[in-house]
């Protein structure tokens, strides 16, 4: 609730009216947007119904808004941004705090952001969908801060209440094309074509890859239901990115092994080695390429077990992945995301975003990766006409 300092020459309905110009101002609001209603604003400055229209009229007036009789206010004039200074920053993350600091790719993710945020003098407030559920953008705002980084969170709505209010934000590790918003990511195209060059080069033709998948933690708790499986930007780009190499290589679509969470529709990342290893060897891929090291992991172990050893038998490496992936005395062939310069970027974005009106388009920004051969991709034994 806002409280009014008066000076001698003030009414209250011109208080109110300031406080207006000033929440507009502050949002970044643009032509056409709507203001709260009359009730909405007769609660948030603890004043009359009356007051607030005394408040309108004046606005009204000075061309500030204007009144839709049955429809509402709405901003008239865009006034001159306030600019903000980012202070505190919420972190609004899609997983639980458990898997936050314990996942490789997340915990740089978040050393980033605490770096740059160390660097301009602001703090940090963590908010967990998966532990506390879908805050509303106003109840994070609520909560003091001044801008706000949304980490994995995939569901689209969700993006766009955040990017329809007036609090500053930036998505990290997704991105929506149709939400106006900030979105800070890695460059999924540019690491398929990296590690594809490189399978390529030891001789590699028939190259499988093995599909990602994630879970839309927005759902409502209440549900008793588990996270419905979907598929993030990210899944979706590193699958293209590989269908569009194969066939510029003149490799045809490729073979995509589609896999999802036990218990959806679909097959484990083991459960696509078991198909791999049970292909005629004639016929079966020289080289397995998976959405993340994660899964490579798996499939290796998989492989392992049936009796095909990486990368004698068969190679694997992994589009993009955190920290260094070593499996035993083994180094996977991946692509190391820079997710602490994600991060860093992320805050160094929301900073900027404090400075200007909120997002109008979607922007998306691309953070690239670092090439590791490893020893999981060997060259490909030459057989027939193939090689």
């Amino acid at each position: 609730m806002d409280k009014f300092i008066f000076q001698s020459h003030e009414t209250l309905p011109e208080k109110v009216g300031e406080q207006i110009k000033k929440m507009i101002a502050r949002g970044g609001s643009r032509r056409g947007d709507p203001l709260p209603s009359y009730r909405e604003m007769c609660e948030r400055f603890n004043v009359s119904l009356l007051t607030v229209k005394r408040a309108m009229d004046g606005l009204a007036k000075e061309g500030i808004v204007h009144v839709q009789p049955g429809k509402g206010v709405f901003v008239d004039r865009e006034p001159a941004v306030q600019k903000r200074k980012l202070e505190q920053i919420g972190v609004v993350f899609f997983c639980s705090r458990k898997l936050m600091f314990t996942s490789q790719y997340l915990v740089e993710i978040f050393q980033g952001v605490l770096q740059e945020a160390e660097a301009i003098a602001a703090d940090t407030r963590l908010f967990s969908i998966k532990n506390q559920g879908p805050m509303p953008p106003e109840e994070v705002e609520a909560s003091g801060v001044d801008g706000v980084i949304l980490v994995g969170v995939a569901n689209e709505r969700y993006l766009r209440s955040f990017a329809l209010q007036h609090l500053p934000v930036v998505a990290v590790d997704v991105d929506a094309p149709d939400v106006p918003m900030e979105f800070v990511g890695a460059d999924n195209v540019a690491a398929m074509q990296q590690v594809m060059e490189h399978l390529v080069a030891l001789g590699h033709r028939r190259i499988h890859y093995v599909d990602g998948w994630s879970t839309d933690t927005t759902v409502s708790k209440s549900s008793g239901q588990p996270d419905p499986i979907i598929e993030t930007s990210d899944v979706v780009e590193r699958r293209e990115a590989y269908v569009k190499t194969m066939r510029a290589l003149g490799f045809g679509d490729g073979v995509v092994h589609g896999i999802q969470k036990s218990g959806g529709a679909g097959v484990s990342s083991a459960g696509a080695a078991d198909v791999i290893a049970r292909m005629n060897p004639a016929l079966r891929p020289t080289a397995v390429l998976t959405y993340d090291t994660s899964i490579a992991r798996d499939v290796i172990a998989r492989l392992d077990e049936l009796g095909l050893s990486v990368p004698r038998d068969i190679s694997v490496a992994a589009v993009a992945g955190a920290g260094d992936a070593l499996i035993g005395s083994a180094t996977l062939c991946y692509n190391r995301v820079r997710f602490v310069e994600m991060g860093a970027r992320a805050v160094q974005t929301l900073a900027a975003r404090c400075q200007k009106s909120r997002a109008t388009k979607t922007v998306v920004i691309k953070i690239g990766s670092d090439f590791v051969a490893g020893t999981t991709a060997a060259a490909a034994e030459p057989q027939g006409s193939e090689r």
